[in-house]
């Protein structure tokens, strides 16, 4: 009887090795291909993942994601998730990566593997049009609507108030925040003006206020830390910079002039 424990206990301790052994072998790049598709997480951000009028999701990050899974061998899945729960998302592998025009920062290269970065942004004030130099002297007394868990909110925190700040779920909500009069200002990223905000967009009600928000921001992909999936991504962003398709999909998204080489 003692022989048949120790037999068991031997087997058990076999048995759990051998499964460690898997569950190194089985990197984030086998995950992924053994799934078949790259989950990622977006939010809606024109023009880097949004809806067309019919519905589509597209954008610069949108063909992006796409193009690259191609030469990776697994189809996209796009979720939209909360920004303020994308770290979360990432390392509970409810997500395979964040690729939503992420600014890179210290703590996320702390805690994540993130990619070359591919464009660069800053944060800039929005407020409707005709009370952009009114609000530019009087920052310190405005409402400021931002997207929680983005760099805009982190700015606003920095510089501003923290009472007068609003923090909500998306770029987009900020946006709408003033014009339902519900904020005085919002602090967004830069790249929405290509896409969201002045003549002929969704918000044309809308300007930048002549105010130094943040320095110039790096754009990259966040993969799970140690992901072995980063440096193949990496060489796949530097063929599609050299053989000019980046350069091509900037210039639809009317992004080029942001673009890194």
């Amino acid at each position: 009887m003692i022989k048949l424990i120790k037999l068991y206990i031997v087997a058990i301790a076999i048995l759990t090795l051998l499964g460690c052994q898997e569950t190194k072998s089985q990197t984030d790049y086998k995950f992924i291909k053994s799934k078949g598709s790259m989950i990622v997480g977006i939010t809606e951000y024109n023009p880097m993942n949004y809806h067309d009028k019919d519905g589509n999701l597209t954008g610069f990050d949108t063909e992006f994601t796409e193009a690259v899974c191609a030469k990776l061998g697994v189809k996209p899945i796009f979720l939209e998730i909360n920004w303020d729960q994308k770290e979360a998302f990432l390392s509970s592998k409810k997500i395979d990566c964040i690729w939503n025009g992420m600014t890179i920062t210290e703590l996320l290269q702390r805690d994540f593997s993130i990619t070359d970065s591919y464009i660069k942004s800053k944060e800039v004030i929005v407020t409707k049009q005709g009370e952009t130099d009114i609000l530019a002297n009087n920052l310190h007394d405005a409402i400021i609507s931002v997207e929680r868990g983005s760099s805009g909110e982190q700015a606003a925190l920095f510089l501003y108030d923290i009472a007068k700040i609003l923090p909500v779920d998306s770029q987009i909500q900020s946006l709408k925040d003033i014009e339902s009069n519900t904020a005085d200002a919002a602090i967004v990223d830069y790249l929405m003006l290509f896409g969201a905000i002045g003549d002929d967009k969704d918000f044309d009600n809308l300007a930048v206020v002549p105010a130094v928000v943040s320095d110039e921001e790096l754009i990259g992909i966040a993969f799970r830390k140690g992901s072995d999936i980063t440096q193949k991504v990496n060489q796949i962003i530097a063929d599609m910079k050299k053989d000019g398709f980046l350069k091509k999909l900037a210039e639809k998204y009317h992004i080029d002039t942001t673009l890194l080489d």
